[in-house]
């Protein structure tokens, strides 16, 4: 039986990452639907109540597996769902790895797009470092990423090589066209 991890922020890509996962799982595929959850996020120092810092960063996870597992329902699919603390390419890749996962399915954009520019994307690092095949979902179809920048103006074209005088050339080369033969 085929094993899937699909990863799951709220997005709309992670949102067509788990459509595609739910397909596997149509297909008989075992699917473990995961949020991860960053490891700052559980920090909170102006909170003395563990628990309450823990509730309170675990709410919008269990709210994104809730809609997932919905979601799976409604198509009669079965689906396993994990929150988990952690880097989430690192934490995706140790969960594969313990899962003997075939296939991690990952949305191509999450939400977090300061942290994209800070440090890179998830599906780039998990693609790195994931013991099995990674599957990045594109963003909707028929949507086009957002063209990239054009490039820079091009530099004018070098002048053409510099002649040598005439007077100080003593061959009678083309690169003298203006001595005779």
């Amino acid at each position: 039986m085929k094993k899937c991890i699909v990863c799951l922020d709220g997005s709309k890509p992670s949102l067509r990452a788990l459509d595609r996962a739910l397909e596997e799982a149509s297909r008989g595929a075992d699917v473990l639907a995961v949020t991860v959850v960053e490891a700052l996020t559980f920090f909170d120092a102006s909170r003395t109540d563990y628990a309450a810092t823990f509730s309170a960063a675990m709410r919008e996870p269990n709210k994104i597996l809730d809609e997932a597992r919905e979601l799976a329902a409604q198509q009669d699919l079965p689906l396993r769902t994990l929150a988990q603390p952690g880097r989430p390419a690192e934490t995706l890749a140790r969960l594969a790895r313990q899962e003997n996962a075939d296939e991690i399915i990952v949305g191509s954009r999450g939400k977090d797009e300061v942290e994209h520019l800070l440090l890179g994307s998830v599906s780039t690092r998990l693609v790195q470092i994931a013991p099995c095949t990674v599957v990045v979902v594109r963003q909707e179809e028929g949507a086009r990423a957002p063209a990239p920048p054009p490039p820079p103006p091009a530099a004018p074209p070098p002048e053409s090589s510099p002649r040598v005088p005439p007077s100080v050339c003593s061959t009678s080369r083309a690169c003298c066209p203006a001595k005779t033969r």
